[in-house]
């Protein structure tokens, strides 16, 4: 006895059917899903502060300071390693360091950017990476560094 195609498909939106093998036999596929896939210890947000300037206008030749400060929360009790990204990164290394929190809670960091008048592009961003425990890029804060 010869086999026979099934008499029943599923059929693509361009005509073709869906199937497994030479008889296009139905595919069972079961996806499931953590219902939170970041459990344990984690970095749970990082805000800023309005970044400083100084001097707030001009650009004095020695350059200009750009303070910022962000406030990095986490979920409970564990060891945090952070670095400041920034671009262009002037191909200067990451500034950063390591925080331990007892518990739950907020960390506030600061870091000074000096730039120097003349760069090509004005146009720039800062934002805390957490290297451990997330391997995470947080938000960017946006600036420009004109001498308007």
């Amino acid at each position: 006895e010869s086999a026979r195609r099934p008499t029943t498909h599923s059929y693509t939106p361009f005509g073709g059917t869906i199937g497994f093998g030479q008889y296009d036999a139905p595919v069972s596929v079961v996806i499931t899903s953590a219902a939170n896939p970041k459990k344990g210890f984690q970095v749970v947000e990082v805000t800023y502060d309005p970044l400083v300037r100084s001097p707030k206008t001009g650009c004095p030749e020695a350059g200009t300071s750009y303070t910022f400060t962000a406030h990095i929360t986490t979920n409970g009790e564990g060891d945090v390693t952070y670095h400041w990204e920034r671009s262009p990164n002037d191909e200067d290394p990451p500034i950063g360091d390591n925080l331990t929190y007892k518990a739950a809670g907020t960390k506030t960091v600061t870091w000074t950017w000096l730039i120097k008048p003349g760069l090509p592009n004005p146009d720039r961003w800062v934002a805390i990476y957490i290297d451990e425990p997330n391997m995470e890029l947080f938000p960017k804060v946006f600036f420009n560094t004109s001498c308007e």
